[in-house]
């Protein structure tokens, strides 16, 4: 069950260096987006078959009736995405210098305010029979606190929770349930926003993770981007592992959809039962297809990813 944001994302690239409060030349491309939405899909495609449920909430207008339609050709389920009449389907403008970089984005999101605990009932029985949840802090305060305390009330029964940050203005909504939490994805500012510590140099890094396993999150994925992610893991010994694993050299087309990708790569190395040091070359890779992909490209299958994975060392090997 993956459930948070699905929206249109609308992508400017510049030809040359943009310039901010200028028109740039360049291309505009749409392609079906959304954290929720993305890991949805990156899930259905490495593991053929896998039943994967999307919950979110889409407008009742031409760009959700496309955004359903794109989702469900990529094998997920979209039973779960309320329809709202007289609502806009959420949109992310981003705007990406020519090596893929961010330089500014504006979000357009809520409709996903009316994904309420009403609407979340109505999951109540997929909710159950699913082995791992993956939420994103797109979700309102009531929708988080719903589904976050159906979790706690199961108890040792209760499926492992993945949350997804997101970015600084949301990733607070997650601090008072971070006891809940199987897996924490976020970036360097994200974690020092919850932490109040800093992440910049290794050590740090380390440190902000053990900050967040003490607070009984189990498995910390801290993306310092170029310089790669940070795996710590809680275990029964009391001593955390941590893995950190170098980026893949990377041609970038757009940085828009890596860390759902990351994410994905997570929760199927969790369902899959790999140790760290196998989740976090696996997410790595996962994260270098996604940054060289062309918007609306379909999402790599396992085996694909491992052969990027494979193609990173030779490359890291001949440098």
């Amino acid at each position: 069950m993956v459930i948070g944001a699905a929206n249109v994302d609308l992508a400017g690239h510049a030809a040359r260096p943009a310039r901010l409060g200028d028109s740039n030349p360049g291309s505009v491309t749409w392609a079906p987006g959304g954290v929720a939405r993305n890991v949805a899909a990156r899930l259905a495609a490495l593991r053929a078959g896998r039943a994967v449920r999307l919950v979110s909430a889409v407008g009742r207008d031409a760009w959700g009736r496309q955004l359903l339609a794109a989702t469900r050709a990529a094998g997920v389920d979209v039973g779960g995405c309320a329809v709202i009449a007289g609502a806009s389907t959420s949109l992310y403008l981003s705007l990406h210098q020519p090596d893929g970089e961010l330089l500014a984005a504006v979000n357009a999101m809520d409709v996903l305010d009316r994904l309420d605990a009403l609407r979340l009932r109505r999951e109540a029985v997929a909710l159950q029979r699913a082995p791992a949840w993956v939420l994103d802090a797109n979700l309102g305060e009531e929708a988080l606190a719903w589904l976050l305390l159906q979790q706690q009330q199961r108890g040792a029964a209760a499926p492992p929770v993945f949350a997804d940050a997101v970015s600084v203005a949301k990733c607070a909504k997650l601090g008072a349930w971070l006891p809940l939490l199987h897996t924490l994805k976020v970036n360097r500012a994200e974690a020092e926003h919850l932490s109040g510590l800093p992440a910049g140099g290794e050590r740090q890094a380390e440190r902000v993770a053990h900050w967040f396993l003490r607070r009984g999150v189990r498995q910390v994925a801290l993306s310092l981007g170029a310089r790669g992610l940070l795996l710590a893991r809680a275990t029964r010994s009391g001593t955390p592992t941590c893995r950190l694993q170098a980026a893949l050299p990377v041609r970038v087309h757009s940085v828009t959809g890596a860390g759902d990708a990351m994410m994905a790569a997570l929760v199927h190395s969790h369902l899959q039962g790999w140790p760290p040091s196998r989740s976090a070359a696996f997410a790595a890779a996962a994260a270098a297809c996604a940054l060289e992909a062309p918007a609306g490209a379909p999402a790599p299958q396992a085996h694909a990813v491992w052969r990027r994975w494979r193609r990173g060392l030779a490359d890291l090997e001949t440098r």
